[in-house]
Protein backbone atom coordinates (compact mmCIF):
# COMPACT_ATOMS: atom_id res chain seq x y z
CA UNK A 1 0.00 0.00 0.00
CA UNK A 2 1.36 3.55 -0.40
CA UNK A 3 1.70 5.96 1.81
CA UNK A 4 -0.61 8.00 0.71
CA UNK A 5 -3.33 5.54 0.54
CA UNK A 6 -2.12 4.05 4.10
CA UNK A 7 -2.80 7.63 5.40
CA UNK A 8 -6.41 7.76 3.64
CA UNK A 9 -7.16 4.53 5.14
CA UNK A 10 -5.94 5.14 8.39
CA UNK A 11 -8.99 7.22 10.12
CA UNK A 12 -11.53 5.29 11.68
CA UNK A 13 -14.98 7.15 10.85
CA UNK A 14 -15.43 8.80 13.94
CA UNK A 15 -12.19 10.45 13.25
CA UNK A 16 -13.24 11.24 9.59
CA UNK A 17 -16.24 13.10 10.77
CA UNK A 18 -14.44 15.35 13.48
CA UNK A 19 -14.26 18.58 10.79
CA UNK A 20 -10.91 19.51 12.14
CA UNK A 21 -8.73 15.95 11.65
CA UNK A 22 -11.16 15.93 8.54
CA UNK A 23 -9.84 19.10 7.22
CA UNK A 24 -6.37 18.29 8.38
CA UNK A 25 -6.01 15.29 6.07
CA UNK A 26 -7.20 17.63 3.21
CA UNK A 27 -4.45 19.49 3.64
CA UNK A 28 -2.37 16.94 4.14
CA UNK A 29 -2.39 15.89 0.56
CA UNK A 30 -1.73 19.36 -1.00
CA UNK A 31 1.83 19.37 -0.88
CA UNK A 32 2.31 22.36 1.14
CA UNK A 33 6.26 22.66 2.19
CA UNK A 34 7.69 24.39 5.56
CA UNK A 35 8.26 27.84 5.55
CA UNK A 36 9.08 29.89 8.77
CA UNK A 37 6.60 32.58 9.62
CA UNK A 38 3.68 31.27 6.49
CA UNK A 39 0.05 31.25 7.63
CA UNK A 40 -1.70 30.40 4.51
CA UNK A 41 -1.59 28.56 0.92
CA UNK A 42 -0.67 32.11 -0.80
CA UNK A 43 2.85 32.77 1.43
CA UNK A 44 3.79 29.34 -0.37
CA UNK A 45 3.99 26.77 2.78
CA UNK A 46 3.11 26.96 6.78
CA UNK A 47 5.32 26.66 9.89
CA UNK A 48 3.76 24.61 12.71
CA UNK A 49 1.56 27.42 14.24
CA UNK A 50 0.76 29.14 10.97
CA UNK A 51 -1.01 25.63 9.67
CA UNK A 52 -2.76 25.34 12.90
CA UNK A 53 -3.93 29.14 13.28
CA UNK A 54 -5.00 28.31 9.16
CA UNK A 55 -6.62 24.80 10.23
CA UNK A 56 -9.08 26.63 12.80
CA UNK A 57 -9.59 29.79 11.33
CA UNK A 58 -10.63 27.92 8.16
CA UNK A 59 -13.08 25.75 10.26
CA UNK A 60 -14.94 29.57 11.78
CA UNK A 61 -12.44 29.69 15.21
CA UNK A 62 -12.35 33.52 15.46
CA UNK A 63 -10.19 33.97 17.95
CA UNK A 64 -7.43 31.73 17.63
CA UNK A 65 -4.08 33.06 18.40
CA UNK A 66 -1.13 33.27 15.16
CA UNK A 67 1.86 31.38 17.44
CA UNK A 68 2.41 28.37 19.61
CA UNK A 69 3.12 29.88 22.60
CA UNK A 70 -0.42 32.06 22.08
CA UNK A 71 -2.33 28.87 21.18
CA UNK A 72 -0.62 27.31 24.28
CA UNK A 73 -1.90 30.41 26.69
CA UNK A 74 -5.16 30.90 25.18
CA UNK A 75 -6.32 27.19 25.48
CA UNK A 76 -4.85 27.47 29.05
CA UNK A 77 -7.04 30.60 29.64
CA UNK A 78 -10.14 28.72 27.88
CA UNK A 79 -9.40 25.28 30.20
CA UNK A 80 -8.68 23.09 27.69
CA UNK A 81 -4.92 22.87 28.41
CA UNK A 82 -3.44 19.72 29.79
CA UNK A 83 -0.14 19.68 30.80
CA UNK A 84 2.13 16.29 30.86
CA UNK A 85 4.64 15.21 32.88
CA UNK A 86 7.90 13.63 31.28
CA UNK A 87 7.36 10.51 32.42
CA UNK A 88 3.80 10.20 32.47
CA UNK A 89 3.00 6.26 31.25
CA UNK A 90 2.48 6.12 27.31
CA UNK A 91 -1.00 4.60 27.08
CA UNK A 92 -2.31 7.29 29.57
CA UNK A 93 -1.23 9.80 27.63
CA UNK A 94 -2.88 8.05 24.48
CA UNK A 95 -5.76 7.28 26.53
CA UNK A 96 -6.78 10.37 27.36
CA UNK A 97 -6.15 12.22 23.93
CA UNK A 98 -9.09 12.83 21.18
CA UNK A 99 -8.51 13.51 17.58
CA UNK A 100 -8.10 17.39 17.26
CA UNK A 101 -6.06 17.85 20.81
CA UNK A 102 -3.29 20.45 19.72
CA UNK A 103 -0.13 18.99 20.84
CA UNK A 104 2.93 20.98 22.29
CA UNK A 105 6.32 20.63 23.17
CA UNK A 106 9.19 23.27 24.55
CA UNK A 107 13.17 23.41 23.43
CA UNK A 108 12.66 22.90 19.48
CA UNK A 109 14.33 25.94 19.88
CA UNK A 110 14.74 28.98 21.83
CA UNK A 111 11.89 31.43 21.66
CA UNK A 112 13.14 34.06 24.93
CA UNK A 113 9.18 32.83 26.77
CA UNK A 114 8.01 30.77 29.61
CA UNK A 115 7.33 28.50 29.00
CA UNK A 116 9.46 27.96 26.08
CA UNK A 117 6.60 26.72 23.66
CA UNK A 118 7.83 26.18 20.78
CA UNK A 119 6.08 23.95 18.67
CA UNK A 120 2.50 22.64 17.84
CA UNK A 121 0.88 19.66 16.08
CA UNK A 122 -2.75 18.23 15.93
CA UNK A 123 -3.17 14.62 17.17
CA UNK A 124 -5.50 12.73 14.66
CA UNK A 125 -6.18 9.48 16.47
CA UNK A 126 -4.53 5.67 15.52
CA UNK A 127 -4.16 4.73 12.19
CA UNK A 128 -6.07 1.25 11.92
CA UNK A 129 -3.37 -0.36 9.52
CA UNK A 130 -0.99 0.12 12.10
CA UNK A 131 -2.26 1.07 15.45
CA UNK A 132 0.36 3.93 15.40
CA UNK A 133 -0.81 7.33 16.91
CA UNK A 134 -0.68 9.81 14.08
CA UNK A 135 -0.50 14.08 14.26
CA UNK A 136 -0.95 16.55 11.59
CA UNK A 137 0.85 19.57 11.12
CA UNK A 138 4.56 21.18 9.68
CA UNK A 139 7.50 20.54 10.65
CA UNK A 140 11.31 21.93 9.20
CA UNK A 141 14.26 19.92 8.24
CA UNK A 142 14.43 16.66 6.11
CA UNK A 143 11.90 14.84 8.02
CA UNK A 144 8.61 14.24 5.91
CA UNK A 145 5.27 12.86 6.57
CA UNK A 146 3.32 10.09 5.05
CA UNK A 147 2.70 11.67 1.85
CA UNK A 148 5.98 12.64 1.42
CA UNK A 149 5.17 16.77 2.26
CA UNK A 150 6.52 19.36 5.14
CA UNK A 151 2.84 19.87 5.94
CA UNK A 152 1.54 16.66 6.40
CA UNK A 153 0.54 13.37 8.80
CA UNK A 154 3.58 12.35 10.72
CA UNK A 155 3.83 9.57 13.17
CA UNK A 156 3.30 10.44 17.52
CA UNK A 157 6.21 8.72 18.64
CA UNK A 158 6.25 9.14 22.74
CA UNK A 159 9.10 11.37 23.51
CA UNK A 160 11.70 10.42 25.51
CA UNK A 161 12.69 12.61 28.53
CA UNK A 162 15.56 14.48 27.97
CA UNK A 163 15.51 15.09 24.54
CA UNK A 164 16.15 18.48 22.94
CA UNK A 165 12.45 19.10 21.69
CA UNK A 166 10.09 17.82 25.18
CA UNK A 167 6.03 17.18 24.44
CA UNK A 168 4.73 19.48 27.29
CA UNK A 169 0.98 19.35 27.11
CA UNK A 170 -2.61 19.13 25.10
CA UNK A 171 -4.77 21.13 24.21
CA UNK A 172 -8.76 20.63 23.27
CA UNK A 173 -10.63 22.94 21.49
CA UNK A 174 -14.16 23.56 22.67
CA UNK A 175 -15.74 23.74 19.47
CA UNK A 176 -14.01 20.39 18.65
CA UNK A 177 -14.95 18.41 21.68
CA UNK A 178 -15.61 19.49 25.21
CA UNK A 179 -12.93 20.85 27.07
CA UNK A 180 -11.09 18.95 29.75
CA UNK A 181 -12.52 18.78 33.03
CA UNK A 182 -10.92 20.24 36.01
CA UNK A 183 -9.03 23.83 36.00
CA UNK A 184 -5.91 24.94 34.55
CA UNK A 185 -3.20 23.06 36.94
CA UNK A 186 0.24 23.91 37.61
CA UNK A 187 3.32 23.20 35.89
CA UNK A 188 3.99 19.71 36.00
CA UNK A 189 0.66 19.05 37.39
CA UNK A 190 -1.94 16.19 35.91
CA UNK A 191 -5.45 17.66 34.96
CA UNK A 192 -8.27 15.52 36.66
CA UNK A 193 -9.38 12.93 34.10
CA UNK A 194 -10.79 13.37 31.22
CA UNK A 195 -13.90 11.20 31.50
Amino acid sequence: MTPRAHARSAAPSAQRRNPLTRKARELARHGYPYRFGGESPSEGGFDCSGVVHFLLKSLGVRDVPRVAYEQYRWLEQRGGLRRWRPDTPRDELLTALRPGDLLFWTGTYQTGRVPNISHVMVYMGTDLASGEPLMFGARSGRLRGRNGHAVDLYPFIYPKHGGRGQFVASGRVGEFGAPLKGAPIGDGERASAVE
